[in-house]
């Protein structure tokens, strides 16, 4: 098997959950695509519940690797820096002046991501704001929106995604914290019952 598939030899558990996220984007991408608004909304925040537990699950499995650090990069893009760009446009009815806001915040968001793999925490601080909590407080954007004032979706969140780019890349230090996982948290499971109740 790893002479045959050698990338194969990376797939562990972590890893496994790793992968699960970017699915969990796709998945929500295909299913605003299809018209099934609510599902997608309630299936793309699965992409943050992953992202937060590979890497417990690696520290608590001894399974930390080279290969995993990569695939985490490489899935945030992909759940966090390209699939809210799309869930806007589609959701947004696909408007191209979208393309205003999600450009950028694709550059910055792979650039977020370039600079904390070599970077890394300075004093327990990051450089500008995370690529997921900008996920985040974009899907916020667009799921307030949707239930509450529809027609001001493409312009709220074509300024919401310019003005998470600019803060992606900026220099302002932010500290980590759990905190924010519990916002985070708390916010989702709002969000979850407006959609469920409201769409």
């Amino acid at each position: 098997m790893g002479k045959r598939f050698p990338a194969l030899q990376a797939l562990n558990l972590p890893n496994a959950v790793t992968l699960c996220s970017p699915a969990a984007g796709v998945l929500s991408v295909m299913l605003t695509a299809s018209g099934h608004t609510r599902a997608a909304l309630l299936v793309y925040p699965l992409t943050l519940l992953f992202d937060a537990l590979d890497g417990k699950l690696a520290r608590l499995l001894g399974q930390c690797t080279k290969e995993g650090i990569e695939l985490d990069s490489l899935s945030d893009m992909v759940s966090f820096g390209a699939v809210p760009p799309l869930l806007l446009f589609w959701l947004s009815g696909m408007r191209f002046w979208i393309l205003i806001g999600a450009i950028p915040y694709v550059f910055a968001g792979g650039l977020r991501l370039a600079y904390f793999n070599l970077h890394g925490l300075t004093e327990g601080c990051y450089s500008g704001l995370t690529i997921t909590f900008s996920a985040l407080l974009s899907y916020l954007t667009m799921a307030l929106c949707l239930c509450y004032a529809p027609a001001a979706l493409p312009v709220a969140g074509t300024v919401m995604m310019l003005l998470l780019s600019v803060l992606m890349v900026c220099g302002l230090r932010i500290p980590k914290a759990r905190a924010a996982y519990i916002f985070g948290a708390v916010f989702i499971l709002v969000i979850y019952g407006s959609v469920w109740f409201r769409l």
